[in-house]
């Protein structure tokens, strides 16, 4: 998946906290959320002005190695970055 967030919107989500069980309420705060649900979503920035921080996670298959561990993808059965 791929999802470029904008908006926060505290008050309709009271339930997203932060690691210190603080409301989520910034945009920073947001994506810090978002980014600990799963080890495996990243980010990037898009080439455009405004809100163009994609976050993204490319499947299991992707973020599986070679001995079934989650970590960086295996390249022809090695671990690697």
């Amino acid at each position: 998946f791929a999802v470029v967030p904008c908006c926060v919107f505290p008050s309709e989500f009271p339930h997203r906290l932060t690691p210190d069980n603080k409301p989520v309420v910034k945009y920073a705060q947001f994506i810090d959320y978002l980014c600990a649900l799963d080890p495996g979503i990243q980010q990037t920035y898009l080439p455009f002005k405004g809100r163009n921080k994609v976050l993204f996670h490319m499947g299991a298959a992707a973020t599986t190695t070679s001995n079934g561990n989650r970590g960086p993808l295996a390249v022809d059965g090695e671990g690697g970055a």
